[in-house]
């Protein structure tokens, strides 16, 4: 796809604190291009199905979602802006 939310269950972040649902665009207070180097962003998606979007300890956005059951999760990162590159981390 030409851009991330035609991927299908796909659900997003950031930009300029834009957020896609699965079916909507929405808005969140979290800004991305205030990360510096060194930011460690965790996102995680909870049995309850609401994507928390995290920068050091201090949560920045929350997302309700419609997961389905069983559904694989993966990561997607978008390095457009000031990103020069990222680090996934096992077991975060």
């Amino acid at each position: 796809p030409e851009v991330a939310e035609q991927l299908a269950n796909a659900w997003l972040a950031g930009f300029d604190g834009s957020t896609w649902d699965g079916k909507t665009w929405g808005l969140c207070d979290w800004d991305p291009s205030t990360l510096v180097s060194g930011d460690m962003v965790v996102v995680s998606i909870s049995a309850s199905n609401v994507m928390h979007v995290s920068v050091g300890q201090a949560l920045k956005a929350q997302l309700q979602l419609d997961v389905p059951p069983g559904t694989p999760l993966f990561a997607l990162v978008d390095l457009s802006g000031k990103a020069a590159g990222e680090k996934i981390l096992p077991g975060c």
